[in-house]
């Protein structure tokens, strides 16, 4: 559940954070005026006393112009999961730290920070992410990058897609290429923007799907059954659509006039 705040002292924001998550990467931060959409689990927090629903929630994210530093969770609009992972290895293929999608919204693995690519000059909180842009994506508690190679997928056969890396620091095979769907190359992304991640070494897309589950079958009692496999395959096509769902966004204040004053 998500709520929203407008220059909320630190006290005020962490009584209504408990049990809630929130990171952001001190790079990005700057000395700008922002305010956060926090991801909440709980859901009995409010701001002036206006309790926020999902449809308002839903509607605001949609309309946000996505910044680098930005922490999303990403949805795949074919399977409705969200891309996850963890610290767990894959147990064949590369060993690296498996990436997979999960059906909970709630879980903090599934937050990633947006970073600009491997060997581009570094972005600040109020670049713009735009369509084409080659990025990396951090998985925000391992600090591992979503990354991809000629390693096979342990279900599909596809590329098999990990996470690598220490401490934000990868290698080329970090980076994928936002592809946006009925937006042109150099547009900006927002957060009712469908896309597909073309990974930029292999030309694969970023795909998961429901024909991919881990179960007792092909994962006996492994920790993650009921996920689904996430890989890299040859074709963009539904199953390789994500949108931003949720997460902790930077809005910069352009003056005192564009600041929001409902929430």
């Amino acid at each position: 559940v998500f709520f929203f705040f407008k220059q909320k002292t630190a006290y005020e924001i962490s009584a209504c954070l408990v049990g809630s998550e929130m990171c952001i990467r001190d790079r990005y931060m700057g000395k700008a005026s922002f305010f956060v959409i926090s991801i909440l689990i709980l859901a009995n927090c409010y701001d002036d006393e206006h309790i926020v629903t999902k449809e308002e929630i839903a509607k605001e994210v949609d309309s946000l112009i996505i910044t680098y530093g930005s922490n999303v969770r990403l949805q795949n609009q074919n399977t409705k999961y969200y891309l996850h992972s963890h610290e767990i290895r894959w147990g064949s293929g590369s060993t690296q730290q498996s990436v997979t999608a999960m059906k909970d919204n709630s879980d903090y693995n599934g937050l990633w920070t947006i970073k600009e690519g491997e060997d581009i000059p570094p972005k600040i909180y109020s670049d713009l992410v735009q369509c084409g842009d080659i990025v990396r994506l951090e998985h925000i508690l391992t600090k591992k990058n979503l990354h991809s190679h000629d390693e096979v997928a342990p279900l599909s056969g596809k590329s098999e897609v990990s996470c690598f890396g220490d401490n934000g620091s990868g290698d080329e095979g970090d980076d994928w290429v936002i592809e946006c769907q009925n937006q042109a190359k150099g547009s900006t992304l927002k957060g009712q923007t469908e896309f597909s991640l073309r990974h930029k070494i292999t030309n694969r897309y970023l795909s998961t799907s429901r024909d991919f589950e881990f179960n007792v079958r092909n994962c006996g009692n492994c920790p993650i059954l009921g996920q689904l496999e996430v890989s890299a395959d040859y074709y963009a096509s539904t199953s390789t659509l994500w949108k931003i769902h949720s997460g902790l966004f930077y809005r910069v204040k352009q003056d005192d006039s564009d600041m929001k004053d409902e929430f």
